[in-house]
């Protein structure tokens, strides 16, 4: 509930007579959120503004309020409510909201009473919460860190995929961090869980919608992993490593950080052999990937399928869109970009296939280059793909 004076802790612009003194309201248990409305051992403000005792001058015969400085929760009338409607003692209400509220503001959600812990209050058959079991306030704790995540973890890096991929809906990444700002303020609400369903669906749905305008852009226009932003990368690591196309040992895996945003990097393996074999924007070791043959082999006048495996070794349910497409190769008459949503379990496996259309186009025989990508719980990956097209056989 809002601060008894009106707004904020103090109304300068109202005069006297406008104020109501506590005293002439008409009640007998009042529930306060102000800040030091109980005070213990000794009155935080004088008797004539203090709104506890000012309210047991009144009919009031007791008040359950705060203690010192305090942080409104708006579930907590629920849970009184709901302690009402089952006949508890005021002295044990005043301890359930304090074990309520203490996970989520501790120190600044106590709860005190003033006035005779045993009183229990008649409530009326008439409100809105009828005597049964007490509403689930309580943290729900699955959905809170699954908050945290989305908060922490996947915004971040669909923030830096900004600059990997200016066309990207910046717009769209804001709003989403604000809808998780609005669920943040009370995580005591039961309707938690389904709003973060809600909220990590439409997380996975602009993840797609993410692969595949890539997918299209590298279709029409080309591609180069980091697009602008290439330019300020440097190169702060590197160490060898087998191609996992060739086997030869005679590639290397190369870390670039951006000198103007120090919290943007991106890792590379590359073969002598094969080139950019992958890219991803997941720092330190790799814990999603998105790996496949990079040489195949396909055949004109037939449906050729090129696959990747995406591999989740993160705690965390993998979820987002993965997309395919041939390297600014709608000239050349190829087929359009494939793109799918994709939900990976932890520590499991699922796979892409993009069923290349040779059928309907007949593209010349040539070796084409193609590009899987994914953005998946914030990341950006990219899998390169050489397509040998040989004649049809008919």
């Amino acid at each position: 509930m809002p601060c008894m004076q009106g707004a904020g802790c103090h109304r300068s612009d109202l005069t006297e007579d406008q104020r109501l003194p506590a005293a002439e309201l008409h009640a007998t248990v009042v529930f306060t959120q102000s800040c030091s409305s109980v005070a213990i051992g000794t009155n935080a403000y004088p008797n004539h503004i203090a709104l506890g005792l000012g309210l047991l001058e009144g009919t009031a015969v007791a008040v359950l309020g705060a203690l010192g400085l305090h942080v409104v929760q708006r579930s907590a009338q629920t849970e009184l409510e709901a302690a009402l409607a089952e006949g508890e003692p005021l002295g044990r209400i005043a301890s359930r909201m304090a074990r309520r509220a203490y996970p989520i503001n501790g120190w600044m959600n106590r709860f005190g009473l003033l006035g005779d812990p045993g009183v229990v209050l008649n409530w009326p058959s008439t409100t809105s919460t009828q005597k049964g079991p007490a509403t689930d306030t309580h943290v729900n704790e699955v959905a809170m860190r699954a908050l945290a995540e989305l908060n922490n973890a996947v915004l971040p890096r669909l923030e830096r995929l900004s600059w990997l991929e200016p066309g990207i809906d910046v717009a769209e990444i804001e709003n989403l961090r604000a809808r998780s700002r609005t669920l943040a303020v009370d995580l005591q609400d039961p309707k938690l869980p389904a709003a973060m369903h809600a909220l990590e669906a439409d997380f996975a749905a602009f993840q797609l919608r993410t692969a595949a305008q890539i997918a299209n852009s590298i279709y029409v226009r080309g591609w180069d992993y980091g697009g602008p932003s290439l330019n300020g990368m440097r190169e702060v690591a590197q160490r060898p490593a087998s191609c996992p196309n060739c086997g030869r040992d005679r590639a290397a895996v190369i870390t670039l950080c951006h000198l103007v945003r120090s919290d943007l990097e991106i890792q590379t393996l590359q073969c002598r052999r094969c080139g950019d074999v992958w890219w991803t924007s997941e720092t330190g070791a790799r814990t999603i990937t998105l790996d496949g043959p990079v040489d195949t082999d396909a055949v004109g006048g037939t449906i050729a399928p090129l696959t990747r495996e995406i591999r989740n070794d993160s705690g965390t349910v993998l979820r987002g869109g993965v997309g395919f497409a041939f390297n600014m190769r709608k000239f050349l008459g190829l087929p359009p970009e494939i793109s799918a949503p994709v939900r990976v379990a932890p520590f499991s496996v699922g796979s892409f296939t993009a069923d290349v259309n040779l059928v309907d186009y007949e593209p010349r025989p040539d070796v084409h280059t193609g590009v899987f990508v994914a953005v998946v719980n914030g990341h950006y990956l990219a899998s390169s793909c050489m397509m040998r097209l040989k004649p049809s056989v008919a």
